[in-house]
C-alpha cells in the first residue's frame, strides 16, 4: 500500500472516531505510522487530508453495474444514501444530535 493511501486510510479511522474537530494531523500520522513532514508531501494540511478522504473514501455507486430493473436501481441508491450517512455520523457526531 502506498504511503498516501495509508495516510488516508488512518485519516479515514481516526475522523470516523474523533470526528473533524478532534482530529489532528498528529493522529493522523501516528495511526499512519509515518512522519508529519512525510504526511506534508503529500498533504499540506488536515483541511487537504480531509478533502481527500471525502472525496476518495466516501461511499460511491458502482458505474460498472447497470441495473437490470428500476428496484435493482432504487436498492443501490438506497445503499448509496445509508452509505454516505453513517460516513458522515461517523465523522461529525455533531451533526447526528441536529
Amino acid at each position: 500500500m502506498s504511503t498516501r493511501n495509508r495516510i488516508l486510510d488512518a485519516a479515514a479511522a481516526v475522523l470516523t472516531r474523533r470526528g473533524i474537530a478532534g482530529t489532528t494531523t498528529r493522529a493522523i500520522v501516528r495511526e499512519a505510522d509515518c512522519s508529519e513532514a512525510l504526511s506534508a508531501t503529500y498533504f499540506g494540511d488536515k483541511q487537504e487530508i480531509f478533502l481527500a478522504v471525502m472525496s476518495e473514501r466516501m461511499p460511491t455507486i458502482d458505474p460498472s453495474g447497470r441495473a437490470k430493473s428500476n428496484l435493482e436501481g432504487a436498492e443501490q441508491l438506497a445503499n448509496f444514501v445509508q452509505g454516505v450517512a453513517l460516513f458522515f455520523f461517523r465523522s461529525f457526531p455533531i451533526a447526528s444530535s441536529v
